[in-house]
């Protein structure tokens, strides 16, 4: 388990533009207005979701990370501090998408992330991925450890850089069918988005893991 959080220190501004390009590509996926939204990995300031909410894309949001900052509280935006391999305190089939922005490559359960995305889902639900792509490692790397224009320690952190089939795997593993997802590529291939459908499942599926 992570003992921070992206965002709790300071960041770049290399980090931020990254940030604002891969936002771009989740928020036209996401329903509109979205009645409730959980961002697994949200960061320590929930950025995405306040902007989301601010734009009004979202009417309310569940933020998830090891740590999170409560020092602005937002009526908007639940916060809960868990780790994001494990199970979640959140209610099966409850929200109407999930998201997880450049997580799953840190992550050594990513079943376990990929399976909580799913089951929190409510039938028809979307849950939206971002990842860095194999190709970007060299340049991830470059920016981080030699012009250290990038957090060297998140790029320290990657476990894995996924492949479009081990995607799909991981997504047909938690229980999404192979034809509800949809998958592409961004910023010249370095980015990899995945937007997938729970489908034809019953109204209480995973509801015992309820938050307190």
């Amino acid at each position: 388990m992570r003992d921070h959080s992206f965002r709790q220190g300071a960041t770049s501004w290399l980090d931020d533009l990254i940030f604002r390009v891969r936002a771009r590509a989740v928020l036209g996926e996401l329903p509109v207005p979205a009645p409730l939204v959980a961002d697994l990995g949200s960061g320590y300031d929930a950025r995405f979701l306040r902007f989301a909410h601010r734009t009004g894309r979202i009417e309310a949001g569940i933020a998830v990370d090891v740590h999170l900052d409560a020092s602005q509280p937002d009526a908007a935006i639940g916060l809960i501090e868990a780790d994001l391999s494990g199970e979640l305190p959140i209610q099966g089939s409850s929200m109407a998408a999930t998201t997880s922005l450049a997580v799953l490559e840190h992550l050594e359960q990513p079943e376990v992330h990929v399976s909580e995305m799913y089951r929190i889902l409510r039938p028809d639900g979307v849950a939206i991925i971002t990842t860095p792509s194999v190709r970007s490692r060299k340049i991830l790397e470059m920016f981080a450890f030699r012009f250290h224009l990038i957090d060297a320690a998140e790029i320290r952190d990657h476990k894995h850089y996924y492949t479009e089939r081990e995607l799909r795997t991981l997504l047909v593993g938690a229980g999404f069918t192979d034809d509800s997802i949809e998958y592409r590529s961004f910023t010249l291939g370095m980015n990899q988005r995945v937007v997938a459908r729970k489908v034809g499942v019953g109204a209480n599926d995973g509801q015992g893991r309820e938050a307190s």
